[in-house]
């Protein structure tokens, strides 16, 4: 998964496998296109005027959960956070 962000354009892209674009649906949702691949699943998000959305769209808080072993009752979530260089 990628996230960009092009603050010249305010458009933010979220590429969540490397399938290439086959539909774009932007008529739905104003502001925001989501583009599918030729299997008809998702592969992009595409969201304009992101900064107003988006409280910073510079920083990027990903969590991902784990597996436990079959004793524990929950997942143990790790928590990355960069911050985008101006």
């Amino acid at each position: 998964m990628k996230v960009t962000y092009d603050p010249s354009v305010d458009m933010m892209m979220i590429e969540l496998n490397d399938n290439y674009p086959f539909k774009t649906d932007s008529d739905t949702i104003p502001g925001l296109a989501i583009m599918y691949d030729q299997q008809g699943k998702i592969c992009a998000i595409e969201i304009e005027d992101a900064s107003r959305l988006v409280t910073t769209p510079n920083r990027m808080e990903f969590e991902c959960f784990t597996e436990l072993p079959e004793a524990e009752s929950a997942p143990e979530a790790t928590v990355e956070q960069a911050d985008a260089q101006p």
